[in-house]
């Protein structure tokens, strides 16, 4: 089964504002061949893999099914797990593909003060 890597690496680059050169230099590898990765041409190895998603604030090494989902799928799943970091106590420090978005059907769970969470997750 082929991954999605290289399209999830490019929809998380963007989604954080980090260029090709800035995160082709942190990998160590050519700005062409994350060009490449990104475009479907090329995979990475694992561990350069698992590097990207971690300098992308999205640590795979437990959960390398996550090179699988598409898209939304991966948005979704950041949107879970952040909402589990908040809801488990975790604090304000999220890594930094852990980004909120506005959601319309954003409902705070009962006795949870609604400033906390709508501070992370209804921006």
């Amino acid at each position: 089964m082929q991954s999605n890597g290289g399209q999830l690496i490019k929809h998380l680059r963007k989604k954080m504002g980090v260029s090709q050169d800035e995160l082709a230099q942190k990998l160590l590898i050519s700005r062409r061949k994350l060009v490449n990765v990104e475009n479907g041409t090329v995979e990475l190895d694992i561990m350069d893999l698992e590097t990207a998603f971690a300098v992308l604030g999205v640590p795979i090494s437990e959960n390398y099914w996550i090179v699988h989902l598409d898209t939304q799928e991966l948005d979704g799943y950041l949107k879970y797990m952040k909402t589990k970091h908040l809801l488990l106590g975790g604090g304000q420090t999220l890594p930094i593909g852990f980004v909120g978005e506005k959601q319309p059907l954003c409902k705070p769970p009962v006795n949870f003060p609604i400033s906390i969470l709508c501070q992370y997750l209804c921006k």
